[in-house]
Parts: structure tokens; C-alpha cells; sequence
């Protein structure tokens, strides 16, 4: 009567369901860890410490100037990086050493003073440049669209209008202000997007805090007069250069080809030819009739390919050469009136067809099975009893009631499956035996008021967070660096780094 487990408390034996306890899983009015302060039994969460996982008023470092420990920074110099205050080509005149720059040469980098392709004329060596003409590139006075209005044939241009594409004195916003709507542009401000008159650094000196720029030098960033070769004359050490002439890379008033004919050294061009290419005036083939010489063409014929009135196979009937076709025959292919099989019968020869009997395939009236009852031989079929396959006014199961033989069904119990009017788990409380359901608690999984971690404040256990401390991760009213420098620790100085974080102070960058 108790069903499937033998007892009223169902399958646990057990009013307090599958733990036996009234604090279900875990036994204890705590929940998993049985502490009123959650995981980490610690009014302090995890790390145990009013200053977070560090344990340090500093933060992660444990020194007030940061990860370095230095007030100089990373490079522990107030030169920053290089330590020179030339920065890091050392040297007044910079990376490449010459008042000339990179090239050397009072005429840049092709070292003459025609430029690249020394002459005064340029890469097309004509006075109307590439194209040749005093019009330029589409022989017009009106250029490429001809006419005085340019490519839209007003005088109001592409959109018609003397207010232009958006159809107002105010442009595309509509507004005297513009985008924004404002005397102050995007950011509303008179200062701009930084709202600082030093902009985005907030220094009259701008990124690097020096007068002098990133490098931190009069000179640059090769602190050399002379720049980064340290040669009046450059990277070439020529006044011409690169390649040491006045006339550039090829030494030659004619450029690379040395001839005032250019390339080919002729005024007739590549050919050498007034006639072009093939040096005649019928072109390639020089004949009056091209290609093949004739004027008949390629075949030189009037009949075309073949050089017959009958075309290719010569003969007024075609290609079989006979008015009765491929086969020569007026019965075509097989030469029989009768066709393929040659009998008035077709392919088997026979008035019965392919079978040669009146009753086709099987030779009889029955057909396959020559019975007049079919496959099984019977007139009950194929069971050869009136009550089919099973031979029983009750169907299969041979019963009145059915498969299971019994009026309660498969489990015969008017309870069903469990044997319990209380189902599956045999309990008025159903699956975990407890009212206050899976946990067995009134505080449901983590069985406190506190929820997870057991602690008013959450999961770290502290009214400061995850960091235990009022000045968050780092422990510092600095920030991460725990300097009012910032990362590198210091305000200003020369080349490289090392700058207090471009302009601002606190976490640094």
C-alpha cells in the first residue's frame, strides 16, 4: 500500500526528505559554508584585510611612488629614457646630423634643382605638362565637362541652388550655430573639447610640457644642427645628392636615354619608320588584301573552304553522298519495312508479346499465384483465421483487459506508477520533503538572510567593495601609481618618457 519505497515518507524513509535534516544539505542554519560571514568566515571577505588583497594602504606596489618606487619613474633618471638631454639621437643636430635634413643637399632628395626629373619642363618635359596642351587633360578652355558651369551645367552647381546641397543659408543643420547648435561648437565651450585654454594637456607647452617640444631640444629630435645625417650636405654628402651631378640620377641634360629623341633614339619612335611598326603603308601583312594575300580571302576561292558549289562534302547530296540518306536504303537503317526486328511481330515475334501467352507472365488466370485466393491460399488470408493474426476475439494480450491484464493498467494500483496518492516522492511536500522546498531552509540555497556570502555587504564583505578601501584598487588617493605625478613619477623633464602623464596627474595612463 506504500507503494514503491515501502514507506509513508516515500523514497528517503525520511520526513525531512532526502538529507534528513530540517536544514537540508548542508545541516547547518549557515547554509554551505556554516559560518554567518559566508565563504570566507571573514567580516573582511576574501583577503582577510581592511586594505584588500594587497594588505598594503599603498595598494599592490606597498610604496607611496608606485610600481618603481623611484620619483624619477620607470628610468629612475630625470632625463627620462635616454638619459641625455638630447633625447635619443644625442646629438644637437638630430637623427640624420646635417642642417640639410635626411637627404643632404640644399636640393632635397633627388639633389637638383629641377627636382626628380631634372628638367625645368618636369615628368613630361612640355612646358602644358602630361597632356600636352595649354588646355590640360580635356583640350577645353571649359575642361573636362565643357561648359562654363563646370560638371553640373549651373551656375548653382550640383544641387541648384545658391544655398548649395541642403537648401538653406544655415548649411546642412539649419542652424547659424552649425552641428551643434551652439555659439561653442561640439563640446559648448569656449575652450573647446578639453575645456582648457592649453587644450587637450591642459599646459601652455602643449603634450610634452617643454617648450621645446617631444624632444626636449631647440634642435629637434636629433639635437644636431645639422639634423640627422650631422652634414651640411645630408644623407649624400653632395650638394647634387643623391647621385653627385647636376643633372640627376641618369648624368644626362637628355635624361635616362641620353637623346633628345628619347628612348629610341629616333624621330620616328620604336620602329625607326614613318610607316610605324611593320614599315609599310598596308601595315602587317603589307597587302592591299591583308592577312591571306588574296581577294577571295583566307581560302582563296570564290566557293569559300571547300572550293565547291556543294560546300564541303562535293556533292548535291550531302554528306552520305545518296538522295536516300547515311543508310542508302528507303527503309532507313535496318532496310526492312518491318523496322528494327524485322517481323510484323515486333522484338518478340510473337502476337502474345514478350511472354507468348494469352495469360502474360505466370501462364495462368489465377496470375502469379494461380489460386483464385491470392498469396496465402485461404479465404481467411493470410493468418487463415477469422480472428487474424492473433486468433483471439481479445486481439494480442489474449485479455479483456489488454496488455497488462489487470483494470488498474500497467501498475495495478489505482495510485499509478508510485503506489502513493502523493506521487512520485510519496510526500505531501512533494520532491525534497521539507515545505521550505530543495534547501530546506526559509533563506532558500545559501540558508542566510544575507544571501551568497552571508554579509550585509555582499561578496567582499566590506562597505568598500571588492578592495576594502575607501580609495578602491590601489589603495591610494593617487591612484595606481600612488604619485600626483602619475606613472612616471615627476613633472616634467627632457626627451623620451619622461613626462608626468601627458598633462595630467592621478591614475596616470
Amino acid at each position: 500500500m506504500y507503494g514503491r519505497y515501502g514507506s509513508s515518507y516515500g523514497r528517503y524513509g525520511s520526513s525531512y526528505g532526502r538529507y534528513g535534516s530540517s536544514y537540508g544539505r548542508y545541516g547547518s542554519s549557515y547554509g554551505r559554508y556554516g559560518s554567518s560571514y559566508g565563504r570566507y568566515g571573514s567580516s573582511y571577505g576574501r583577503y582577510g584585510s581592511p586594505y584588500g588583497r594587497y594588505g598594503s594602504p599603498y595598494g599592490r606596489y606597498g610604496s607611496p611612488y608606485g610600481r618603481y618606487g623611484s620619483p624619477y619613474g620607470r628610468y629612475g633618471s630625470p632625463y627620462g629614457r635616454y638619459g641625455s638631454p638630447y633625447g635619443r639621437y644625442g646629438s644637437s643636430y638630430g637623427r640624420y646630423g646635417s642642417s640639410y635634413g635626411r637627404y643632404g643637399s640644399s636640393y632635397g632628395r633627388y639633389g637638383s634643382p629641377y627636382g626628380r626629373y631634372g628638367s625645368s619642363y618636369g615628368r613630361y618635359g612640355s612646358s602644358y605638362g602630361r597632356y600636352g596642351s595649354s588646355y590640360g587633360r580635356y583640350g577645353s578652355s571649359y575642361g573636362r565637362y565643357g561648359s562654363s558651369y563646370g560638371r553640373y551645367g549651373s551656375s548653382y552647381g550640383r544641387y541648384g541652388s545658391s544655398y548649395g546641397r541642403y537648401g538653406s543659408p544655415y548649411g546642412r543643420y539649419g542652424s547659424s550655430y552649425g552641428r551643434y547648435g551652439s555659439s561653442y561648437g561640439r563640446y559648448g565651450s569656449s575652450y573647446g573639447r578639453y575645456g582648457s585654454p592649453y587644450g587637450r594637456y591642459g599646459s601652455p607647452y602643449g603634450r610634452y610640457g617643454s617648450s621645446y617640444g617631444r624632444y626636449g631640444s631647440s634642435y629637434g629630435r636629433y639635437g644636431s644642427s645639422y639634423g640627422r645625417y650631422g652634414s651640411p650636405y645630408g644623407r649624400y654628402g653632395s650638394p647634387y645628392g643623391r647621385y653627385g651631378s647636376p643633372y640627376g640620377r641618369y648624368g644626362s641634360p637628355y635624361g635616362r636615354y641620353g637623346s633628345p629623341y628619347g628612348r629610341y633614339g629616333s624621330p620616328y619612335g620604336r620602329y625607326g619608320s614613318s610607316y610605324g611598326r611593320y614599315g609599310s603603308s598596308y601595315g602587317r601583312y603589307g597587302s592591299p588584301y591583308g592577312r591571306y594575300g588574296s581577294p577571295y580571302g583566307r581560302y582563296g576561292s570564290s566557293y569559300g573552304r571547300y572550293g565547291s558549289p556543294y560546300g564541303r562534302y562535293g556533292s548535291p547530296y550531302g554528306r552520305y553522298g545518296s538522295s536516300y540518306g547515311r543508310y542508302g536504303s528507303p527503309y532507313g537503317r535496318y532496310g526492312s519495312s518491318y523496322g528494327r526486328y524485322g517481323s510484323p511481330y515486333g522484338r518478340y515475334g510473337s502476337s502474345y508479346g514478350r511472354y507468348g501467352s494469352p495469360y502474360g507472365r505466370y501462364g495462368s488466370s489465377y496470375g502469379r499465384y494461380g489460386s483464385p485466393y491470392g498469396r496465402y491460399g485461404s479465404s481467411y488470408g493470410r493468418y487463415g483465421s477469422s480472428y487474424g493474426r492473433y486468433g483471439s476475439s481479445y486481439g494480442r494480450y489474449g485479455s479483456s483487459y489488454g496488455r497488462y491484464g489487470s483494470s488498474y493498467g500497467r501498475y495495478g494500483s489505482p495510485y499509478g506508477r508510485y503506489g502513493s496518492s502523493y506521487g512520485r516522492y510519496g510526500s505531501s511536500y512533494g520532491r525534497y520533503g521539507s515545505s521550505y522546498g530543495r534547501y530546506g531552509s526559509p533563506y532558500g540555497r545559501y540558508g542566510s538572510p544575507y544571501g551568497r556570502y552571508g554579509s550585509s555587504y555582499g561578496r567582499y564583505g566590506s562597505p568598500y567593495g571588492r578592495y576594502g578601501s575607501s580609495y578602491g584598487r590601489y589603495g591610494s588617493s593617487y591612484g595606481r601609481y600612488g604619485s600626483s605625478y602619475g606613472r612616471v613619477g615627476y613633472r616634467s623633464g627632457y626627451g623620451g618618457v619622461g613626462y608626468a602623464v601627458e598633462g595630467y596627474s592621478g591614475k596616470g595612463y
